[in-house]
This record gives structure tokens, C-alpha cells and sequence, in this order.
């Protein structure tokens, strides 16, 4: 994501589907992830709650994501768009997202549902 000023956010505890790597192409639902960031945050003001890190090794602020009182980062995960993957120190909301993925993964929500087949994220967990 990028913000204002042309700053990149990372999104602290998650993964999404890879749409832009051109060594890996794109990954099973990367272009649903996409859009579905997209809807949810373009043209909004939104909150950066930092944890540990201030950035990635790339430069990119690293930041967990909120619109109004929704944490956009777990929403991504509870409806399929992303996976929880933990990067120590940046742990604080580690365990609502892996409770918030396992509850995805049962109910088959995006990435974790027939499309996929999990082939893309099985390896990762």
C-alpha cells in the first residue's frame, strides 16, 4: 500500500498473494487481494499503529492497518485475501490472527477455499 507523500506500508502479520514479483508471476487469488485492499482503503484515512520495527529491510513503514475501528490486516485474513506470517519483534496481535486464519481456513474463504486448493500458502504455515 502506499500512503500520502509516496511512503510504502507493509502490513505487519500478514501475507498476501503475490501479484507483482515478476520471478514468482502471480499467485492464486493475488488479483482478488489486490482489489479488495484497493476497495477497502484508496482514497480513505486510515490509522498506522506501529509495533517493534518501524520499517522492512526494503524501506517500507511497517504498520498494522486500521480504518475506523476495523483492523484491516485481520479483516484481510478473515475473509481469505491473506494469511497470518509473524516476522518477530512484530508479534503483538500474532495470536488474534492466527485464531482469526484458522476460522478462514474452515470455512474455505478465499485463498483457503476449492480455487486455491491451498497449493500457493500450505507450504508457508
Amino acid at each position: 500500500m502506499e500512503i500520502d507523500h509516496g511512503d510504502k506500508v507493509r502490513f505487519i502479520g500478514i501475507n498476501s498473494p503475490e501479484a507483482k514479483d515478476p520471478r514468482k508471476g502471480l499467485e492464486c487469488y493475488s488479483q482478488e487481494a489486490y482489489e479488495k485492499t484497493k476497495e477497502l482503503l484508496e482514497g480513505k484515512t486510515v490509522i498506522l499503529e506501529t509495533d517493534i520495527s518501524e520499517r522492512d529491510v526494503f524501506g517500507r513503514k511497517l504498520a498494522y492497518v486500521w480504518l475506523e475501528d476495523v483492523l484491516i490486516n485481520q479483516l484481510l485474513i478473515a475473509q481469505g485475501y491473506a494469511q497470518s506470517s509473524t516476522y518477530p519483534p512484530d508479534v503483538k496481535y500474532q495470536q488474534i490472527f492466527l485464531e482469526t486464519q484458522q476460522k478462514a481456513k474452515k470455512e474455505r474463504k478465499g485463498l483457503w477455499g476449492n480455487e486455491c486448493n491451498n497449493k500457493v500458502y500450505s507450504r508457508l504455515e
